[in-house]
Formats: structure tokens, C-alpha cells, sequence
């Protein structure tokens, strides 16, 4: 819908609108607790399994023996300011994987699109 159409439409309050982004954008919560949307359940919990394990690999690709061996050698006091870049390129590539692949296997927006246009053909019938 276009936005002054969804004001006069969307009755929800603001609590219920953010539970409703909370519920698709985490991975927890949009696979084992959105059971009403548009996305296939066997599509949402492979695409769950392949995230996780996605985050476990790029967080062993960057963070590697060496940075575990200065973690040792600093009797296990942990220097963040020292692992921000691994820890931001660790975050900017598993987003980026998570954005292609959700893009990939996430059909609910195409199915809002097919209703739009069954909706608009039905508006063009009643004209």
C-alpha cells in the first residue's frame, strides 16, 4: 500500500508494529514463531540452520589461532578495542550473506505483490 493509504488502514498500535519488525528481522523469532506468514516453515528453518552455522564459520574465518594465542598471552583479558575490525568485518560479512540468502528463499513478498495485483485488478473491475 502507499503510506497515506496504510494510514487510513493500519489500526495496529506501536507496540504491535514493532513486534511485527522484531518477528521478521530476528532469525529465533521469525522461524519458530511466525507461523502465520507467507514464508514455507522447511524453508524458514533451513534458512535458520544455514545462518547459525554462517555466523560460526565467518567468526572462526576472522577470529583465528593467532588472535586466540594474544588472548592467552594476555592471561585471558580480552582487549576489544583491539578486535573491533575483526569484529565489524565478522558483522558486515555474515549481514551481507544473511541479506542475499533471505533474498533468495524469503517468498512473502512476492505473495504480497501477487495480492496487490489481485486486489487492483478487482479495483479495476469495479470501475
Amino acid at each position: 500500500m502507499e503510506y497515506e493509504e496504510a494510514l487510513q488502514h493500519d489500526k495496529r498500535t506501536l507496540c504491535r508494529i514493532y513486534w511485527s519488525i522484531v518477528n521478521r528481522e530476528h532469525n529465533v523469532l521469525l522461524t519458530f514463531f511466525s507461523p502465520n506468514d507467507f514464508n514455507l516453515s522447511y524453508v524458514k528453518f533451513a534458512l535458520f540452520i544455514f545462518l547459525s552455522s554462517t555466523d560460526i564459520v565467518s567468526n572462526v574465518y576472522f577470529f583465528n589461532d593467532e588472535t586466540m594465542h594474544k588472548i592467552y598471552l594476555s592471561y585471558g583479558k580480552y582487549n576489544f578495542v583491539q578486535h573491533l575490525a575483526q569484529i565489524i568485518l565478522t558483522t558486515v560479512f555474515s549481514k551481507k550473506m544473511e541479506t542475499f540468502i533471505c533474498y533468495l528463499s524469503l517468498t512473502d513478498s512476492s505473495i504480497y505483490e501477487i495480492k496487490d495485483l489481485a486486489r487492483n485488478n478487482e479495483q479495476k473491475r469495479k470501475i
